[in-house]
């Protein structure tokens, strides 16, 4: 599939272009490696121009001792940085029931939350809050707005816009319908200072209120999905204005006292004039096309929009029409996934309440005065995988504030060949970006950092195999899958390249079916794949004497073949291949529920694994994302960092957390195993088993699943330039550009000079 991806962004010209290009850059990088660089700085031998050497094969490792669990603290990288990161307790007293309020405000003085206590006895029932200032410091109040009245008194609260005070409202309400609201205006330690009672009507129960600095009393009430109703009422209770739209259901304290309305994607924001009923648009983020949805916006001040996303938190100017990033979330520890609610103070400070679990939390930013030089080192990672190793940066960030990991995936992949190969650049390499086994001179061996820090006896070794080069290990993945094939009935004795061309000649059926196939799709690119298992191994050329077969009867028969592989039913639970409407199914494991559902599957169904051809018999494949590296001529600093973050990603904590399909750590495994079980015995004791949806494990299916990893081999794609040569010739001729003459051709010619050189 990644070769799929990869073809389909390159074509015609660009791709010619493209691999002449990368050929030079690929040959460049080779020459400086081997020559060496007469540029300042360290040379790609390992050595600095004062001939001190960077090797670390010998580094004491003490560095990665743990240490105590640290309070947390925030950096001051970035033009903001967070002064409270805290969980908002959620109060409940006994015999209270279900329903009422109970929701989260920011404000200028930090954040609470507010609820309502409800008992069966009216009179027990009460309003309060709990609350965490900007200084950190957590508070608890009892909400009464009149002594004599018992029971719960403020049904909403909200803010005063330009003002650190409060917005209670009540409802006027009979039978179940209300007629009217009472607002009070709340001074900043709880006390009434304004009792406002509105006009009688018909109203609907509200989700948000604000008021602005006349004394008007702003309100939204949600009608449906969609729309969203605003009402204001003067300082006198009177409706003044009412309208309907698709708006955001927050409102918005803007400038000095004003209240600005957001549309419900969150990037254009208006302001009502109540007395005209006019309402003006103040802004629109203007977002590319590549640039990360908004999750929440507010206005931050009268020419700016505070707004963040799964990136960080950005300033956009009204006036200039462009974004400022001012807090990167991985920079400062966060793995955010979403963000529930963001406020800000005229550039005073800014709130971001979040989810983390069962719990939410309020991180409060403030203007950072004066930005700090801490160690840090740049993680150069694939656009694809940038969502992964942000996750891994916040997790080691958070752990160690007092050094930095910065992902960059915006770096242009030749540039950063030159600079890898004149002994610069990034010092940690998600090798999708570079290439990994055809480069091996400029990465730092691993072998001794895994040993010494006993890392190496926790991971699979199967695992640990995706790094290796020969016989020593230059980089580390955190997961992977397993892939395989499976037939109807009984396996075959020989599963090599020939076994299965002489299978696949004789059947009448579709060669594939796949679960994630829509019916007839053009499944040749995985055909051709399946007889590429890497430089030793594979279909095309002998790995000894590097004769290739593109001028011969083989490839012909190859070619005839694949045909059977153009169409690709899906696979239905199974049916497809039951039916002899495919030949093989090519299946996905990716957990360890995942292998269990396939077990029980070939239990009932009498189906077999067979696993891909190789030269040696059938095997499964374990397919990873490319290893992440070292780079070899950092300096000594810069790789305590960098090991400093390996060790932290490979640790039970962060992988559990940031892991993708199966864990490379034996504890991780073996605690799938378990959970598995857990979650099933608890589906049979509560009666809500489902065989289909979570068969239970039976005794040897945590042997089996060893058994699926142990016969495997490791997806290994040629070197890059190889690879490249494959993917544009085989995609040229599935797109009909070429036939299969030419094909033949242009392998051998291409193939063949690539072998030689």
């Amino acid at each position: 599939m990644q070769g799929r991806i990869r073809s389909m962004r390159i074509e015609g010209r660009k791709m010619r272009t493209w691999h002449i290009v990368h050929a030079s850059i690929l040959f460049l990088v080779l020459a400086l490696m081997i020559v060496g660089c007469g540029q300042k700085g360290r040379g790609i031998d390992g050595q600095n121009q004062a001939g001190k050497s960077t090797q670390q094969d010998g580094l004491d490792f003490s560095f990665l001792e743990e240490t105590d669990a640290r309070t947390w603290a925030d950096n001051y990288l970035e033009d903001f940085h967070g002064i409270v990161n805290a969980v908002i307790p959620k109060v409940t007293a006994d015999g209270e029931i279900s329903g009422g309020s109970n929701y989260v405000i920011l404000h200028a003085g930090g954040a609470m939350r507010f609820k309502n206590h409800l008992y069966s006895d009216y009179k027990e029932s009460w309003s309060g809050i709990n609350g965490i200032t900007i200084e950190g410091e957590e508070y608890s109040e009892r909400l009464v707005i009149d002594p004599e009245k018992q029971g719960t008194q403020i049904s909403e609260l909200g803010i005063v816009a330009g003002k650190n005070c409060f917005l209670g409202c009540d409802y006027e309400s009979k039978e179940g319908r209300i007629f009217g609201y009472v607002f009070y205006e709340l001074s900043e330690a709880f006390q009434t200072m304004r009792t406002v009672a509105t006009e009688k009507g018909e109203y609907d129960a509200i989700c948000c209120i604000m008021e602005d600095g006349e004394g008007d009393f702003h309100v939204l009430c949600n009608v449906d999905e969609r729309n969203v109703k605003y009402l204001v009422f003067s300082s006198e209770g009177k409706k003044i204005f009412e309208k309907t739209g698709e708006y955001h259901s927050r409102l918005h304290a803007f400038g000095k006292g004003r209240v600005a309305l957001l549309s419900a994607d969150q990037r254009t924001a208006w302001e009502v004039n109540p007395k005209t009923g006019a309402i003006s648009e103040l802004a629109t983020i203007q977002l590319g096309r590549m640039d990360n949805p908004i999750w929440r916006a507010t206005t931050y001040d009268e020419r700016t929009i505070a707004y963040c996303n799964s990136e960080g938190v950005f300033l956009w100017d009204m006036e200039e029409q462009k974004a400022q990033k001012i807090y990167t979330w991985a920079k400062h520890g966060f793995s955010m996934l979403t963000v529930d609610e963001i406020f800000a103070d005229g550039g005073e400070i800014v709130c971001i309440l979040y989810s983390q679990g069962k719990e939410q939390k309020v991180l409060i930013l403030a203007p950072t005065q004066e930005k700090e030089e801490i160690p840090t080192i740049t993680l150069a990672v694939h656009v694809n995988n940038k969502d992964r190793f942000l996750r891994m940066a916040a997790a080691f960030n958070k752990e160690h504030p007092e050094i930095n990991v910065d992902v960059k995936y915006d770096l242009d992949e030749l540039n950063l060949l030159t600079q890898l190969g004149a002994g610069g650049g990034p010092v940690l390499i998600d090798t999708q970006l570079t290439g990994f086994e055809e480069l091996e001179a400029l990465w730092q061996p691993l072998d001794g950092f895994l040993e010494a820090t006993g890392v190496e006896s926790e991971l699979l070794p199967e695992a640990l195999s995706f790094g290796k080069i020969g016989d020593k290990t230059y980089g580390i993945v955190t997961s992977f899958r397993i892939q395989t094939l499976i037939v109807a009935g009984s396996a075959p004795a020989n599963w090599d390249y020939e076994a299965f061309l002489d299978m696949a000649e004789k059947s009448r059926a579709a060669l594939f079916t796949y679960l994630y196939y829509v019916p007839l799709t053009d499944s040749r690119e995985l055909y051709f794949d399946a007889f590429k298992n890497g430089m030793e191994d594979n279909y095309f050329f002998d790995p000894k004497t590097r004769e290739t077969l593109f001028d011969d009867a083989e490839f012909e028969r190859l070619i005839r073949i694949s045909e059977k592989a153009a169409k690709c039913p899906p696979s239905e639970q199974g049916k497809a291949l039951q039916e002899g409407e495919a030949l093989c199914e090519i299946v996905d494991v990716y957990s360890y529920q995942n292998a269990v559902k396939l077990f029980r599957r070939l239990e009932a169904s009498g189906e077999s694994i067979v696993g891909f051809p190789t030269k040696d018999g059938g095997r499964n494949r374990l397919v990873a994302d490319a290893p992440l590296a070292v780079r070899k001529s950092a300096s000594e600093e810069e790789k305590k960092i960098a090991y400093t973050f390996l060790m932290t990603i490979l640790s039970e904590e962060v992988m559990r957390e940031t892991r993708g399909f199966i864990p490379v750590r034996r504890d991780l495994m073996q605690e799938e195993w378990q959970k598995y079980a857990d979650m099933v015995q608890g589906t049979v004791d509560d009666g809500r088993y489902d065989p289909a949806k979570m068969p239970a494990p039976k005794e040897g299916d945590e042997e089996h699943y060893e058994e699926l990893i142990q016969n495997s081999v490791l997806q290994r794609p040629f070197p890059a330039s190889l690879e490249r040569i494959f993917d544009e010739e085989f995609n040229a001729y599935l797109q009909g550009g070429i036939d299969a003459k030419a094909l033949s051709d242009h392998l051998q010619n291409r193939v063949r000079l690539f072998l030689a050189e």
